[in-house]
């Protein structure tokens, strides 16, 4: 209930010109009103259909207007993420083996320049690294509550929860 409530105050009943937005959001707030005053006999089936149309809603999230999905501002740290693929230590722009196993002869000039482009690379990766996660942070403080409200609810299986999650 408390997810649908969130949803409903980010869609915005009144505030947004968006029809199918405020219809969705009209809906699900007349579910919640009918489950929270069903008489006790009535209220089990009230939760489950208001229940149901909070986490259809809930699976479409992605495609809500902007300015109301729930992790809107994550999502181009997401996107950086996905294309840096963070688990890879490949290197991103210089693919030449890092260390010979042999040692050759006294670097030449070229092997000097290989091995300041390796080092750049690397160091890219750590210093793009740093920001994505400076900006995670940054963007927890509007996110906190949704996570909170999806831990809650046992919802957190999704790719772009576990990712905000870890």
């Amino acid at each position: 209930m408390d997810l649908g409530k969130k949803l409903v105050d980010e869609l915005g009943i009144d505030k947004s010109v968006d029809t199918l937005g405020r219809w969705m959001a009209h809906y699900i707030a007349e579910l919640i009103r009918d489950a929270e005053d069903a008489a006790p006999e009535h209220r089990p089936a009230k939760l489950d259909s208001c229940a149901s149309a909070i986490l259809e809603l809930w699976r479409h999230r992605a495609e809500l207007p902007d300015g109301t999905r729930p992790f809107e501002d994550v999502e181009p740290i997401l996107r950086a993420l996905e294309s840096l693929e963070p688990c890879n230590d490949t290197p991103r722009y210089f693919r030449q083996p890092r260390n010979m196993a042999v040692e050759k002869e006294p670097e030449t000039e070229v092997d000097q320049w290989l091995k300041l482009a390796d080092g750049i690379d690397f160091t890219a990766r750590q210093l793009i690294r740093h920001c994505l996660v400076c900006a995670s942070q940054s963007a927890q403080e509007k996110t906190e509550e949704w996570v909170q409200l999806v831990e809650s609810t046992g919802l957190n299986n999704d790719m772009d929860i576990k990712a905000i999650l870890d």
